[in-house]
């Protein structure tokens, strides 16, 4: 729905957080794209940091640490 005006909120950015739902695959499927839409808003190298959340859920956490170390 918004994402004509997102890069305009990249602009002039230092680093990127990008927050993933570690209960939910899809959301970390989805960094990839979200990356890439980073990169190109930015013409400058940018740190980007990856944040999974929910982490306390460990009952029904479906992305491993090990996948998102790979």
């Amino acid at each position: 729905r918004f994402s004509s005006i997102r890069p305009m909120y990249y602009r002039g950015s230092l680093g990127a957080v990008l927050v993933f739902d570690l209960t939910n695959y899809a959301s970390f499927e989805h960094l990839p794209q979200w990356i890439e839409e980073v990169r190109a808003s930015i013409k400058e190298e940018i740190p980007v940091l990856l944040v999974g959340n929910k982490s306390d859920l460990i009952d029904q956490r479906v992305v491993s640490i090990g996948i998102v170390f790979t």
